[in-house]
């Protein structure tokens, strides 16, 4: 049977009138502040940009009441939902195997390419990271899809939408890298066809468990690969 999915119609346009100020003063006042002071990738300067993210969904759940559902968290057509996420998701995970095999069948494993690739040390997620990659992942979702590309996408070509959402989402995660811009931009894809967040959301989680198992698994590829991230 055909996977079919029923696009939840967008719905805010109580967050027209703020989305852009929103984004503004997140793009050239709290991630340049943060920045400079903490650099890009210490572990606090996250915790602020995070931080920044979960002040403005208080403001809008609690003062302007808009609901989560509408914010994109929503059990419409769920389980079509839930597979197309898996799907998207799945497919990015396959692909490391898929590589690997490819790579070995070819005979490019013993080349100095591949072979002179340095071992990388495994290192296990603590308890405490997977609980803050979920938070991060749901902040991530709610804000730039669920506020900014819903906004967007009720007043402007989808496509643009989508191809933008993926340019500020790899600025903001300070990453202007191929991975990162494909992450936001597969998962405003996502999200434009379905309305929800739950396919784009399973499927940032997988794209962070694919660097992972790269970085601890299949790290010989990390020449192949490496562009992503």
């Amino acid at each position: 049977m055909a996977l079919k999915i029923e696009k939840l119609a967008f719905r805010t346009s109580g967050l027209s009138a703020i989305s852009n100020n929103i984004l503004i003063v997140y793009l050239f006042l709290v991630i340049p502040t943060v920045h400079l002071w903490l650099g890009s990738q210490h572990w606090i300067a996250k915790i602020a940009l995070d931080g920044y993210i979960f002040l403005v969904l208080t403001f809008l759940l609690l003062i302007k009441s808009i609901s989560i559902g509408v914010l994109g968290f929503s059990i419409h057509s769920f389980k079509q939902n839930i597979i197309l996420g898996f799907f998207a998701g799945g497919s990015v995970l396959f692909c490391l195997p898929a590589l690997d095999l490819l790579v070995k069948i070819t005979g490019l494993s013993e080349t100095d390419l591949i072979s002179n690739q340095p071992e990388i040390k495994t290192h296990y997620f603590s308890l405490a990271q997977i609980i803050w990659t979920i938070i991060h992942t749901v902040l991530d979702q709610l804000f730039f899809f669920g506020i900014i590309a819903q906004s967007w996408l009720m007043k402007r070509n989808r496509f643009l939408v989508v191809y933008l959402i993926g340019l500020i989402f790899a600025v903001a995660h300070a990453k202007l890298t191929v991975g990162v811009f494909a992450i936001g931009l597969i998962g405003c894809l996502l999200f434009s066809m379905t309305g929800t967040l739950i396919a784009s959301g399973i499927f940032q989680i997988a794209c962070l468990l694919s660097r992972y198992i790269l970085e601890t698994t299949y790290s010989h590829l990390a020449t192949l690969l490496g562009f992503l991230f």
